[in-house]
């Protein structure tokens, strides 16, 4: 809905696109807490956030108030402050705080893109500035990545390749073939889902690290995944350059599609659509066959087992219970994707899903509507699907990272 605004003057959106550049150009893409006290989150903080998440916005704006009175440059509460006051049909106070957010540290644009609660500003001048002043620092953000990485390991320690055109950077340690070979398997993959799911995504520049095994603790500490894509960051670290990246390249343009609608699609859409993209091969006429791969395999086992979840339990998953049953749940979410494909369903469901997001963001009435069946009926036809025999038939896809048997209880980690 249009609220009336105030005009602003060019003088305004010349200082809010300066403030997002300085922020850009001078801070970390560090991760930003939720609370930012000093002392980490506070009495008050907790009450703030209570309150935010129960709706009541003239309480949460008072105490807002309070808290930025003691710490007057919290970012993250200035930036909460913003998004309450455009809540209380107040957008003119909502832009002032929202300079006052970026000038604090601010720089979690991929997410103000996505905030509903900033939908009043999102055609005001100064949030309009905002944003061009990140996408035109686009450039000199992508050769602060490829600076941090140089300081860390040495200028000669990778190869710099970079493609304007995909707008990556690739920072390599791969001979000419090799890097060839994955430089093609990128651009059909970036083309066919710019064509198909993700119509009109802005991308930005990211960078893709192939790091070498000496260096893949130290960038992936924790050693539960081949591969990981964070937008924040604008990167993409993966250890192997077939399934794991394909998966992990699917996340950065579903990313820059859902930054483009300006929509948060939940975890279950991002990696069925992630792990689909896993495996596939791009016929000449630009058809595509999505190949089975461990994944299928297991969920067919899941299923022998009685162990396969409901589609309605898995959609309800919270992102942490998604996460922490990854190794059960990534299975299915990537047969289920490979189901709605072979079904000729999948591109019309996601149309329908990002039409409809604002009622149903879940994504179960859009499979509802493609279906027209309910969730337990598509459950149903979807088993039936992977029972039959031709399901796994494919010829086997070379290459593809491992993938830890879900049934076996010694499994704790997950490749990608």
């Amino acid at each position: 809905m249009e609220i009336g605004r105030k005009r602003i003057s060019r003088t305004a959106m010349v200082v809010a696109a300066s403030l997002a550049c300085a922020a850009f150009l001078s801070l970390s893409l560090a991760n930003l807490s939720l609370a930012n006290d000093a002392n980490g989150p506070s009495q008050l903080t907790n009450q703030i956030f209570d309150h935010l998440t129960k709706g009541n916005n003239l309480v949460a704006s008072k105490l807002i108030k309070q808290h930025l009175e003691q710490f007057p440059d919290d970012e993250i509460m200035l930036y909460n402050a913003a998004c309450v006051a455009c809540r209380l049909d107040k957008p003119e106070d909502g832009s002032k705080f929202l300079i006052q957010a970026i000038k604090a540290g601010f720089n979690d644009f991929a997410h103000m893109r996505r905030d509903s609660d900033l939908r009043p500003l999102r055609d005001h001048p100064i949030y309009k500035a905002i944003l061009a002043a990140r996408d035109a620092a686009d450039n000199l953000l992508a050769q602060q990545s490829i600076d941090r990485w140089h300081t860390t390991f040495g200028e000669d320690a990778y190869r710099l390749d970079t493609d304007e055109k995909l707008r990556l950077n690739f920072l390599t340690n791969l001979d000419d073939d090799a890097f060839e070979q994955m430089h093609i398997m990128l651009d059909s993959q970036a083309q066919y889902l710019s064509s198909t799911l993700f119509e009109d995504a802005k991308c930005q520049y990211v960078l893709v690290a192939y790091p070498k095994p000496e260096h893949v603790k130290q960038l992936l500490p924790r050693q539960i995944t081949a591969g990981i894509y964070r937008h924040r960051r604008r990167e993409l670290i993966t250890t192997d350059i077939d399934s794991s990246l394909r998966h992990e390249f699917a996340h950065r343009m579903h990313h820059a599609h859902m930054d483009y609608l300006g929509q948060e699609h939940p975890l279950w859409i991002q990696e069925g659509i992630a792990t689909l993209f896993e495996d596939y091969q791009i016929n000449e006429d630009g058809s595509i066959i999505f190949l089975p791969n461990d994944r299928d395999k297991y969920a067919l086992k899941l299923e022998q087992a009685g162990k396969l979840r409901s589609l309605k339990e898995v959609i309800s998953l919270s992102p942490k219970e998604l996460s922490e049953q990854a190794i059960k749940v990534y299975p299915q979410l990537r047969s289920f994707f490979r189901f709605l494909a072979e079904q000729n369903r999948l591109y019309t469901w996601y149309d329908k899903y990002i039409e409809d997001f604002d009622e149903d963001p879940t994504g179960s009435g859009s499979l509802q509507f493609v279906f027209d069946l309910p969730l337990e009926a598509i459950h149903a036809k979807w088993k039936n699907w992977l029972l039959e025999p031709q399901i796994l038939e494919h010829k086997s896809v070379v290459n593809q990272s491992p993938t830890p048997d879900p049934i076996d209880p010694n499994n704790k980690a997950l490749t990608r």
